[in-house]
């Protein structure tokens, strides 16, 4: 076959017209130089996997209507009905195919379509052709059972799932072939396959290992109910891994780092892979419509870092609670997995987490040189937030995340203590009030919110439950002087009614409790440095 052949190699697979020809080709030989089928198809492959690998290093669709469908017509008219080549072949031509459907959903998942021209007509052309593309490959796959073709390849290995031992040479080999080509492994071949490469040093081949990870990453999205797809790429120095919108990124380095064989290398790799799993996780539970107070944080943070300045993220990027979670559950999740396989993993994990939640696990935000907390801030910037969420992302935040109408009003004010009550007074509803509860024993509001607070709870005379907790703990937040300013302006307000009196008295009783507490605690501090000025004095 001479160089001219690569054009016909070329149209074969993007003009529909050599296409059909090449279907027929004992009748159109005259079309194609010298050599016979088998040689192009074996073209074909080659030229197929350069366009895929192409497109996804330079994050561009190759945009001809005719590729997927030629491809798919190759696979289905030809390679499978007439001339049923060797099944690998025909895996290695269709694994292209799938590897460009997972580009397509990757770019669309982060909406790097192609074309940047302003002509919004050419970008929905592109946009739905890439999606003509990806249902048309879907169609395929389930027309041709895949995922049972792949578990039928994979039935010879069966005997070799509750073996505790090594595989042979020869039968990881043939395994690591299977998984050069193959897409969505089921879990248990992949742990055997996974297990071999580190507890016993076998080599994988670069592509197999890399489906072998994608197939891992898949499988336990879908566990937890959800859904994942993965690229490894290059990503700014120093950066292991990033998830964005249900796509994991990991970087080449970082994947290349694996196969130096060290056993803290490869769990590196793993780290990274559950550290981005538990993001997935975590924004999938943010659309509950009831969280615990530490998820709530992680989506306030969640919010924060994508609608306000850079900067932010920058300055607090350690401390993000989801951040120091990742990092916890990454570590967690890879000893379990390490564990499950019969490899025993690292010894210091939990002073790991603990050294990290000491260092990072503060709930203070900076931002333009000031210092707040994750709750004060977010009350801050909510205006903000729910207009950039809007605007640039297309999201109503109270549709999105569920817990927000618990917390805030539609026009953005956040529910005070009172009205928070009335509504764990009216609702039946076990989960809710359960809700309520621990939102208002943990959230933490600004001095000014806790004072109106405050002065709206004591004021109030319609709720039927003892309010004394709640006054309490919106105590506790205030300084003395604080204290002192509402009871000035409370004493102002004419207080007639029983119940706004009684109130009062309690409000007055425990602010007295804590000024007393304070000033025992000034006298310790007090005798404590006379003590220790003494004990100098004698020593000299």
């Amino acid at each position: 076959m001479d160089k001219a052949e690569k054009i016909n190699i070329g149209k074969i697979v993007l003009d529909d017209e050599t296409n059909k020809k090449f279907l027929d080709f004992d009748n159109n030989r005259d079309m194609f130089c010298s050599g016979n089928k088998e040689d192009y198809y074996c073209k074909i492959y080659d030229y197929v996997r350069k366009i895929v690998y192409k497109s996804r290093n330079a994050g561009e669709m190759i945009l001809n209507k005719f590729f997927v469908s030629n491809i798919i017509r190759l696979l289905k008219d030809d390679i499978l009905i007439v001339n049923k080549l060797k099944e690998m072949g025909y895996l290695e031509l269709l694994h292209y195919l799938i590897t460009y459907q997972d580009i397509i959903n990757i770019i669309k998942l982060g909406e790097y379509w192609p074309y940047s021209e302003e002509d919004s007509n050419i970008r929905k052309e592109a946009v739905k052709l890439l999606e003509n593309q990806n249902k048309e490959i879907e169609d395929f796959l389930k027309l041709i059972d895949y995922d049972n073709k792949i578990k039928e390849l994979l039935e010879k290995f069966k005997v070799y799932l509750k073996s505790e031992g090594e595989l042979r040479e020869d039968i990881f080999l043939e395994l690591d072939l299977i998984f050069t080509t193959a897409h969505n492994i089921p879990k248990e071949y992949v742990d055997l396959y996974i297990k071999n490469i580190i507890n016993y040093n076998k080599v994988p081949s670069l592509e197999a290992f890399r489906n072998a990870i994608t197939s891992l990453i898949s499988n336990y999205a879908k566990e937890h109910g959800t859904f994942c797809y993965t690229e490894i790429c290059r990503l700014d120095f120093g950066t292991l891994g990033s998830y964005d919108n249900h796509v994991i990124s990991i970087s080449s380095s970082n994947f290349n780092l694996f196969f130096l064989g060290q056993l803290s290398k490869k769990q590196d790799l793993f780290d990274t892979i559950f550290h981005e799993l538990t993001h997935l996780l975590q924004e999938k539970n943010y659309r509950s419509d009831f969280l615990s107070y530490d998820y709530i944080l992680m989506l306030k943070d969640f919010l924060l870092t994508s609608t306000i300045e850079e900067s932010y993220l920058k300055k607090n990027y350690m401390s993000l609670t989801q951040e120091v979670d990742a990092r916890k559950n990454g570590h967690i999740e890879t000893d379990n997995y390490f564990l499950s396989l019969g490899i025993i993993p690292r010894t210091n994990t939990l002073k790991k987490i603990m050294l990290d939640k000491k260092r990072n696990g503060n709930d203070y935000r900076y931002l333009n040189g000031k210092e707040y907390t994750v709750d004060t801030l977010f009350d801050e910037k909510i205006l903000q937030i729910i207009d950039v969420l809007k605007n640039e992302y297309k999201v109503n935040i109270f549709e999105e995340y569920p817990i927000m109408k618990l917390m805030f009003h539609e026009d953005g004010r956040r529910k005070t203590t009172l009205e928070l009550l009335k509504e764990r007074e009216t609702t039946k509803d076990i989960q809710t009030r359960s809700q309520i509860d621990e939102i208002l024993a943990r959230r933490k509001i600004s001095k000014e919110n806790c004072i109106k607070d405050l002065e709206e709870l004591i004021l109030d005379n319609t709720l039927s439950i003892d309010k004394t907790e709640y006054i309490r703990r919106l105590n506790l937040l205030l300084k003395a002087k604080e204290r002192k300013k509402l009871l000035v302006k409370l004493k102002s307000i004419s207080l007639s009614l029983k119940d706004l009196s009684r109130n009062f008295l309690i409000f007055l009783a425990e602010l007295e409790e804590i000024e007393a507490i304070i000033t025992d605690e000034r006298i310790d501090m007090i005798l404590s440095k006379r003590e220790n000025k003494k004990q100098k004095i004698d020593k000299l």
